[in-house]
């Protein structure tokens, strides 16, 4: 059984609930993500894949002895993502005309979109303990 789970604001704005883009993370006030507390997996062990927008994949192993809420799962995409980011190397830049960012051809193929750009919707526990995100840009 797959289970899902929803990252958004508490609070609604203009008649929705927003998500949060990846890279406010550090200055998400923890009150203002629904759920910030809430044991998301009380796992002590996870694995989150990261594919999006990259062309090889990342898998990143994460520990907490009392498992993860919502705020600390969040602050692992946050950190997984700052990794891959930096280890592709510099941002190539913009696609000349377009908002996208020109692809990379390092360890991960970062393509079309800067860590600014990317917001975390959801996360699924796809097998137990292993977990893949819902991104969008």
């Amino acid at each position: 059984m797959k289970n899902t789970f929803i990252f958004q604001a508490a609070k609604e704005e203009n008649g929705f609930r927003p998500c949060f883009g990846v890279a406010e993370f550090p200055d998400l006030l923890p009150s203002s993500l629904e759920n910030h507390n809430k044991i998301l997996t009380r796992r002590q062990k996870i694995t989150i894949v990261f594919d999006y927008p990259m062309n090889t994949s990342a898998k990143f192993t994460y520990t907490s002895k009392n498992g993860f809420t919502y705020r600390s799962f969040f602050k692992c995409v946050y950190g997984g993502y700052k990794k891959i980011y930096k280890e592709e190397g510099p941002n190539p830049g913009m696609i000349p005309g377009m908002w996208n960012r020109r692809p990379t051809h390092g360890k991960y193929g970062i393509w079309g979109h800067v860590i600014t750009d990317l917001v975390l919707t959801s996360a699924t526990e796809v097998k137990p303990g292993i977990f893949t995100l819902g991104i969008d840009s």
